[in-house]
């Protein structure tokens, strides 16, 4: 989540509060804590692409995470799931954990195919303090709540390649999620013509 940026600017004795911000985030979500609301303002500058969009439910969203999975599995398929390096890679990653500690996530593994995504989950866990107040009672049981048995960080180009000649069904969680530039465009290459392959963002 964005800093908010509040000034106040006085002239000739009036005073005007201008408050900026980028993406607020979403509330009722964990990793990251909910927005806290701002006092007031006499101008608002902010990023509203989603703005007038209702959005699933945490419940929901790993609901549909885990359906894309299991039917990809049924058909002997492979998933890539189009997400940004910061924030939504390890909410993904996150979500996949705790279906995985639950024992609902098909045996098959996932790779995570982008090297900030991987160097940014770094900084998560060692900051694992400051995530939402939903995070530390998972810490209890497992310590990591961005690692589980079947997930792998891929680090060289050559791997991200090798992805591409695998068989057998697998998810590969993959940057950039407007599908312009990055790894995910290769594995779009070969994937995507395939009736067998989940898209999933």
């Amino acid at each position: 989540m964005p800093a908010i940026v509040e000034i106040e600017l006085r002239d000739r004795g009036d005073t005007r509060r201008i408050v900026f911000t980028g993406d607020l985030g979403r509330r009722g979500l964990p990793l990251l804590r909910d927005p806290k609301l701002v006092p007031g303002c006499d101008i608002l500058i902010t990023e509203s692409t989603c703005g007038d969009r209702s959005h699933p439910t945490e419940d929901d969203l790993k609901k549909q995470l885990l359906q894309t999975i299991c039917e990809a599995a049924a058909v002997d398929g492979k998933v890539t799931i189009l997400a940004f390096s910061l924030g939504r890679t390890q909410q993904v990653v996150y979500f996949l954990n705790t279906l995985a500690n639950d024992g609902q996530l098909p045996q098959m593994p996932i790779f995570v195919d982008s090297p900030l995504s991987r160097r940014i989950t770094s900084v998560y866990r060692h900051h694992r303090h400051v995530l939402d107040a939903e995070v530390p009672p998972l810490l209890v049981d497992d310590s990591d709540p961005f690692g589980f048995r079947g997930l792998t960080y891929i680090t060289s180009r050559q791997e991200s390649i090798a992805l591409n000649h695998r068989t057998g069904p697998f998810v590969v969680i993959s940057a950039n999620s407007m599908c312009e530039s990055g790894r995910v465009l290769h594995h779009l290459r070969h994937l995507v013509t395939n009736p067998k392959t989940r898209l999933s963002s």
